[in-house]
């Protein structure tokens, strides 16, 4: 037996989820979307997904593009398929994102205070397991959620306190 992480399939799975990525960050939904479909498709055998880091990120990409799609039912259900897989396989960085993402659904739905609790939660959690990057995303969705909510106060307390802890140099 072979573990599915070493064999060409978990690789090229690997692989084709990477550049999904790259075709989303450059707006090519319909590519990314294609691509995120061919890495589940590698990835399942039997109905069940293999425990491949390129499954777990095909689909929290493919619940991403639905939502930016509007596709917002599909969306939910692609990442909470996504967020059961995280927890099965007891990968807490996609638990977390997913948790994260499903905050952009229920803002597109209208929800800005589910939206904001869901992502509070997550960033609670996120200091272990993200990048920086990530935490800047957070971050950000949370100030836009006060914006939107009308909640100045709360955005304008964030941007006087941040601003003590800028770092000039940083991108």
């Amino acid at each position: 037996w072979q573990s599915p992480q070493r064999t060409p399939s978990a690789v090229r799975a690997n692989l084709v989820a990477l550049l999904a990525m790259v075709r989303r960050a450059q707006g090519r939904l319909h590519e990314a979307r294609r691509m995120a479909a061919e890495v589940l498709d590698i990835t399942t055998r039997n109905g069940r997904t293999l425990p491949v880091s390129g499954a777990l990120l095909a689909y929290l990409l493919l619940g991403l593009i639905q939502c930016e799609q509007n596709e917002l039912d599909a969306a939910e259900r692609t990442l909470r398929q996504s967020a059961e897989l995280a927890r099965e396989y007891q990968v807490t960085m996609y638990v977390i994102l997913t948790q994260f993402y499903l905050g952009y659904i229920l803002a597109a739905q209208g929800d800005l205070a589910g939206a904001l609790q869901l992502v509070e939660q997550a960033e609670t959690q996120a200091g272990r397991y993200l990048s920086p990057l990530n935490l800047r995303e957070f971050v950000g969705f949370r100030v836009l959620l006060w914006l939107r909510q009308g909640d100045l106060a709360a955005a304008s307390a964030w941007a006087a306190q941040d601003k003590r802890t800028v770092d000039p140099d940083r991108p």
